[in-house]
């Protein structure tokens, strides 16, 4: 079936690509470096038991709120339900490489929950210490709005609840974002089961 969101369009990308290690990065980055993959990738070509490998960087102190959704979401959560995960310094970090054997025999969330539930799946089939970190330096990337932010926060949160807590799936009904004003966002939980289970060199298989 089709999907959308930032997660599908990653699944989608393990379909047209090859190689053993995958390297993913945001597209809203505005500092890119170009040695960037190749740090990414290095603890995975160097050491056989590192699974993921998730970037860390510093943001420049005029853009007062990055990272906002990671320090108030994110890391709090973490931090309580999942602590062998707190040393996770960017756990939404949209800068990553990951073995693609691994990947590939993960489900993928299709909305701002596949960096989370990437990092939870990864923890729970390879163990916490597999993952490693790298410091990229720098970043700048465009900042989002609060109401932005707040989709993306409310869909980490349910995707975090329902791996760790084992809590019940949402219905379409119940997975909504109600607003103050009444509005309600629809929020994007659902997932492509991982790639190992698909036969890919079927017609059906759509990405979009």
């Amino acid at each position: 079936g089709t999907g959308h969101g930032k997660g599908n369009a990653l699944w989608a990308s393990l379909l047209v690509s090859s190689g053993d290690i995958v390297v993913w990065l945001d597209g809203d980055v505005t500092s890119f470096d170009h040695d960037w993959v190749l740090r990414l990738a290095a603890p995975l070509l160097e050491d056989d038991s590192v699974a993921l490998v998730k970037a860390y960087y510093h943001r420049p102190t005029d853009q007062g709120g990055g990272g906002r959704t990671t320090e108030l979401v994110a890391r709090p959560l973490l931090s309580l339900l999942c602590p062998d995960l707190a040393r996770v310094i960017q756990p939404l970090a949209g800068e990553y490489a990951v073995r693609r054997s691994v990947v590939e025999a993960i489900p993928f969330v299709e909305g701002w929950g596949v960096e989370i539930a990437m990092l939870l799946d990864v923890a729970q089939h390879h163990g916490a210490e597999s993952i490693g970190q790298v410091d990229l330096g720098i970043r700048e990337h465009r900042n989002r709005s609060l109401s932005e932010l707040a989709v993306q926060a409310a869909e980490i949160m349910a995707t975090l609840h329902s791996r760790v807590l084992g809590a019940r799936a949402l219905s379409d009904e119940e997975a909504t974002l109600i607003r103050p004003d009444g509005s309600v966002v629809p929020l994007n939980l659902a997932e492509r089961r991982p790639l190992s289970q698909l036969d890919t060199g079927d017609s059906s298989v759509s990405v979009g």
